[in-house]
């Protein structure tokens, strides 16, 4: 990602504070990589949006974990394949065209 040194600490002390390991996926095949969550990227759009605060980025990235536990954002697919038709009826309402990764 071209980081300094300073912030190559910064993101090594984040993953280690909220205990996610530091041998992230770096394959794009993994089902983790780039989960919106413990991935680099993830990490580094926090830090970086909050200018390399620390304090600000992890009370913004503790937030957003308890959001995703409390909404159960995790669950999202499992309802989906529970709940087809609906998810029929959202798709035919919205109409979006997937690109990018995939």
């Amino acid at each position: 990602m071209g980081l300094n040194n300073d912030q190559e600490k910064m993101m090594a002390r984040f993953k280690s504070e909220n205990k996610i390991p530091e041998n992230s996926p770096s394959s794009w095949s993994s089902p983790t990589f780039l989960d919106g969550v413990t991935d680099d990227v993830t990490i580094y759009r926090f830090l970086s949006a909050k200018k390399w605060d620390y304090d600000l980025a992890l009370k913004q990235y503790q937030a957003m974990r308890k959001f995703r536990t409390e909404e159960n954002v995790g669950e999202i697919g499992d309802w989906a394949k529970a709940n087809p038709a609906k998810v029929d009826l959202v798709n035919a309402l919205f109409p979006v065209k997937l690109q990018g990764l995939v």
